[in-house]
């Protein structure tokens, strides 16, 4: 959920929970996020937040900082986003990422996004791991269908492959999950 301050301010609140489904469902974890957004010149925008990340015998806290822009042609819309973060907690090694996300949102009828209309939106994520002395490289590819009730009111879902830890000649770790997704800005 957001809530405009401004034309160029806006607080982000979010809550994501994670589970297993196989024969009943296993709960993982919970994240609950907070970040501040300022709209700088040229499309670009700043980003600061943290992220608790609870559940069963996890307990993690994680700062983060963004710079993101939009380019917005005739009939798609392509962002991009820089991001670090750190991840901290008790009895682990302190860890920071290095990310870079491009995401292409295109409207499957007409040149541009209108309410009550279908879109398609695809991301395409590479994250620099780095944890005491090791190093991992991990992409994600997230191809989404949303639709937009409202401008401030849309869902997406979709998938969310990722696939990481084969740089240091291990086997590499696959991971396909669903994806769903609600925006909501007050």
């Amino acid at each position: 959920m957001g809530w405009k301050w401004n034309d160029k301010d806006v607080l982000v609140a979010g809550w994501e929970s994670r589970a297993h489904f196989n024969e009943q469902i296993q709960y993982i974890r919970s994240e609950l996020s907070l970040a501040s957004s300022h709209r700088l010149a040229n499309g670009h925008q700043y980003s600061l937040g943290y992220l608790w990340i609870f559940g069963d015998n996890i307990q993690l806290h994680r700062t983060f900082q963004q710079i993101s822009f939009n380019q917005i042609r005739a009939s798609y819309i392509a962002a991009h986003r820089f991001m670090m973060d750190g991840t901290f907690g008790p009895n682990t090694m302190p860890r920071f990422r290095a990310r870079y996300r491009w995401t292409i949102v295109r409207p499957l009828t007409g040149t541009k996004i209108n309410d009550r209309e279908f879109y398609l939106k695809v991301n395409h994520e590479m994250i620099h791991d780095f944890k005491e002395a090791s190093y991992d490289l991990e992409f994600r590819w997230v191809p989404l269908l949303g639709y937009q009730w409202a401008r401030n009111n849309k869902i997406e879902g979709g998938l969310d492959y990722r696939i990481n830890s084969w740089v240091n000649g291990f086997q590499a770790k696959q991971l396909l999950r669903s994806s769903l997704t609600w925006y909501r800005t007050f």
